[in-house]
């Protein structure tokens, strides 16, 4: 009985070693995960297409002043002074008047590069001044269309060196001038003709041989007397300018 009891003792000691050890290899730390996939490299973004560059605006100025191939510069040069001439008759605005003032510069510019070996080289020096002459006017027309019909008509009139003969007591004389207002009718180059009048020129009325008021004179011709509309009184004087006269 006694060596059965040890050798029952001994498997018991046995068995207890195998299960710890088992328990001891239950308990290690875990295997580490599996490392993933490394992600692939981003890519770089294609570079943006540099836009292409503005192209350049046209120069009108240089346009209007580059001689064309072949042409004669003195007959290129008047046919652009013709196209002044042209826009000049129906000019009415600030812009309009800028258009025709270019056009002249460039009628200008083109005159003056006519060649000394040109046979209408003294002719182009004359035209030169001449076109001067209309550039100035129409730098003049862009300032006054720009002033209100009424009072525009009344500056051209006194620079045209229009005359209105007139009496203090004569109303006609009175209706005329408020067609004007009161601003544009400061402008009229009123001749008094009666000697009680304020500022009376009688001895102008004379000359004239007024008969009766109100009588224009312009451009050296007298008109039938009696008042007149502002849209006959631009005619007569050659107005070019605003024609808002019911403002």
């Amino acid at each position: 009985m006694q060596p059965q009891l040890v050798s029952l003792r001994a498997l018991t000691i046995r068995t207890t070693a195998i299960a710890l050890l088992l328990l001891v290899a239950g308990c290690g730390e875990p295997a580490p995960p599996p490392t993933p996939p490394a992600a692939p490299p981003p890519q770089a973004a294609p570079a943006p297409k540099s836009a292409a560059p503005a192209k350049p605006a046209p120069n009108n100025q240089t346009a209007q002043t580059a001689l064309p191939n072949g042409a004669d510069p003195f007959e290129w040069a008047q046919d652009t002074a013709l196209s002044a001439a042209t826009l000049s008759q129906t000019a009415q605005s600030p812009d309009d008047w800028n258009l025709v003032s270019s056009k002249w510069q460039a009628a200008i510019t083109q005159m003056k590069a006519v060649p000394a070996t040109h046979p209408k080289k003294a002719q182009a020096q004359k035209k030169v001044a001449e076109y001067q002459r209309n550039l100035n006017t129409a730098k003049q027309k862009t300032k006054t269309s720009a002033i209100p019909g009424k009072l525009a008509l009344a500056m051209h009139l006194k620079q045209a060196g229009a005359k209105m003969y007139g009496t203090y007591w004569c109303s006609t004389c009175q209706r005329q001038l408020y067609r004007f207002g009161s601003e544009a009718a400061s402008q009229i180059n009123y001749i008094e003709c009666d000697p009680a009048g304020k500022n009376p020129q009688t001895d102008l009325c004379r000359q004239a041989k007024i008969r009766a008021f109100p009588t224009w004179e312009i451009n050296g011709y007298l008109y039938p007397p009696g008042g007149l509309p502002l849209e006959a009184l631009a005619d007569y004087s050659g107005y070019q300018g605003p024609r808002n006269f019911t403002n």
